[in-house]
């Protein structure tokens, strides 16, 4: 901009042609590099981010490097285009608002100028002054409609945006997350276990597999036995405490991880109150038929604990899994049978 007036400045005071061949490529060329993305972005940067002091630092240069040619009136149209480049970067009325006010102002004054006879132009003042106001005006209209198509563009990009977000989240909870019961899968549990609750104190880790649901799946069929496994989930989750997680394994075969029990004993306690929540039998809705099948099923858990920080979530899982197989050895036979609700005794 410097460079642009500093040219402007002593041709006009040498009274040398403004508009010769030399002087045009040369203050243009200036122009030109102080358009350029890096310096652009190198003033932007250097002036807080604010669109508006740049655009007055092209918009001077414009101006002078428009009043070294014969053509002083092509101002208002070449800072339309730049109001338009920029205001497209925040799709802000406000940079588009500054950018016709200092077109319409710079247009003024570049007409008072070549009606004084500071700027020279190929037409007489009369002429130029009419040109002037036509190229004003499509200046303004570019500015305007130029900026309306930004803020679409810029709208479609933000739907854009969100709605990936959305799908990246909603592949994110399909990963992490099972796609029957809707609690975590083996790999959101293991995205648990990394978190903070592996720091939590007291933290115990129940390994659950249900018994008798093998039966249940070979009498009714998988519609009736997937049906079950979300009334079981649900039963589990009312059971476990905030901040503990619940995750199904896959199969039957699911996994509590609570912190805050003081001892292996209260842990157990808890196994046992896991177990408890089947005790009562399920109405399961069979899909196909569109009746309640009464079912029943029990669970075999086996229960690993740490009381400190310093532990190995794997280690854990694998105390626990062992324990549970212990578990369906010893008893499973004697929680249910899993079949129809008046032949299984105990209920």
């Amino acid at each position: 901009m410097s460079f642009s007036a500093t040219t402007w400045l002593v041709l006009h005071y040498l009274d040398q042609p403004q508009a010769s061949f030399g002087v045009t490529m040369l203050v243009w060329t200036a122009c030109l590099v102080l358009y350029a993305a890096p310096v652009q972005s190198w003033i932007v940067s250097r002036t807080g981010g604010d669109l508006r002091i740049f655009l007055v630092v092209a918009g001077t240069a414009i101006w002078c490097a428009a009043s070294t040619t014969y053509l002083p009136s092509m101002f208002p149209m070449l800072m339309g285009i730049a109001t338009v480049e920029l205001a497209e970067r925040d799709s802000s009325w406000r940079t588009a608002g500054f950018g016709l006010a200092f077109t319409l102002v710079g247009t003024g004054l570049m007409e008072w100028c070549v009606q004084a006879g500071l700027v020279p132009s190929i037409f007489r003042p009369d002429d130029n002054h009419h040109l002037s106001v036509i190229l004003a005006l499509f200046g303004s209209v570019l500015i305007v409609r130029g900026l309306g198509r930004a803020r679409q563009s810029a709208a479609l990009r933000r739907e854009l945006a969100h709605e990936q977000a959305r799908r990246h989240e909603e592949l994110r909870h399909a990963a992490t997350h099972d796609a029957l019961t809707g609690m975590l899968s083996r790999r959101g549990l293991s995205d648990a276990l990394a978190g903070p609750i592996r720091n939590a104190p007291g933290l115990a880790v129940v390994y659950l597999d249900l018994d008798g649901f093998k039966a249940v799946n070979d009498q009714h069929g998988h519609a009736v036995g997937d049906a079950l496994l979300v009334e079981v989930a649900l039963r589990f989750e009312d059971a476990v405490p905030a901040p503990g997680v619940l995750a199904r394994m896959g199969g039957d075969e699911f996994v509590a991880v609570v912190p805050g029990f003081a001892s292996h004993e209260e842990a157990f306690g808890f196994a046992a109150l896991l177990q408890d929540c089947l005790d009562q039998p399920f109405e399961v809705q069979n899909p196909d038929s569109h009746r309640a099948v009464p079912v029943a099923v029990g669970v075999s858990v086996g229960v690993s604990w740490s009381a400190g920080p310093d532990r190995d979530p794997d280690a854990l899982m694998r105390e626990a899994d062992k324990g549970m197989y212990e578990d369906k050895r010893a008893g499973a036979a004697a929680r249910t049978t899993g079949l129809p609700l008046p032949s299984v005794a105990g209920y």
